[in-house]
C-alpha cells in the first residue's frame, strides 16, 4: 500500500506520462496544432503548471503555518532517526540535487503561478524558463528519495496500460485522413 506522498508523485508521474505521449516528439506536436492548438495548447500549459505545483508541493518544507506538510521533508524528518548515517547522508546529497533542480520551478510557482508578483505582472522582473530537462529531472530525484527513504524500489508508474496518448493521436491522425480524402486537399 502506497504512502499518501507515494500516491501524490505516482499520480504526478502519470500526468506526465501522458504528456509526454503528447508532445515528446515534433510530428505529435504538429498534429495537436493541426487539431486544436489553442486547445492542445492550454492542455499543455496546465499539465506543465500542474506538474511543477505539484513538485513543490512534494518538496515543501516540513512545516507550513505550523501543520505538517505532505512532503519528502516531513517524511525525512520523521525518520532520519531511524536511520544509519550512511542512508541519511545519501538522502541528504539527494535533496541538495533535487533543491538545486527544484530553484526555478520553485520560483516560478512562487511568483508566476501561485501568487501575481506585480514586478512581474508589469515585466520589471522575468521569471526563468523552465525546462522539461529540470521537471524530469526533479520527478527523477523525487523517486530516488522516496525509494530510500520507504526502502522501496518503485518506479511509481501507474497500474493502467499508459495509452491514451498515443490512442488520441492515432484518431486525430485517421481523421485527419479521412478529412483529407472526403475534400480531396492535400494540404489536410
Amino acid at each position: 500500500m502506497l504512502s499518501e506522498i507515494e500516491l501524490e508523485f505516482s499520480q504526478l508521474k502519470h500526468r506526465w506520462k501522458l504528456f509526454c505521449e503528447l508532445y515528446d516528439k515534433n510530428e505529435d506536436v504538429e498534429l495537436l496544432n493541426k487539431s486544436g492548438a489553442h486547445i492542445f495548447g492550454l492542455f499543455q500549459k496546465l499539465v506543465i503548471d500542474d506538474a511543477m505545483l505539484a513538485l513543490c508541493r512534494i518538496t515543501d518544507p516540513p512545516k507550513s503555518c505550523g501543520k505538517n506538510n505532505n512532503s519528502l521533508n516531513y517524511h525525512f524528518e520523521e525518520r532520519k532517526y531511524e536511520m544509519d548515517s550512511s542512508l541519511k547522508n545519501e538522502i541528504l546529497t539527494l535533496f541538495e540535487s533535487l533543491n538545486e533542480s527544484m530553484k526555478n520551478i520553485r520560483h516560478m510557482r512562487n511568483l508566476g503561478i501561485s501568487h501575481s508578483d506585480y514586478d512581474i505582472a508589469v515585466k520589471r522582473k522575468s521569471l526563468p524558463n523552465i525546462t522539461y530537462s529540470e521537471i524530469e529531472e526533479s520527478i527523477e530525484l523525487v523517486g530516488e528519495i522516496l525509494n530510500k527513504l520507504f526502502n522501496t524500489t518503485g518506479q511509481y508508474l501507474p497500474t493502467t496500460s499508459g495509452t491514451a496518448g498515443k490512442y488520441l493521436l492515432k484518431i486525430l491522425s485517421e481523421w485527419h485522413k479521412i478529412e483529407k480524402a472526403k475534400s480531396g486537399r492535400t494540404d489536410v
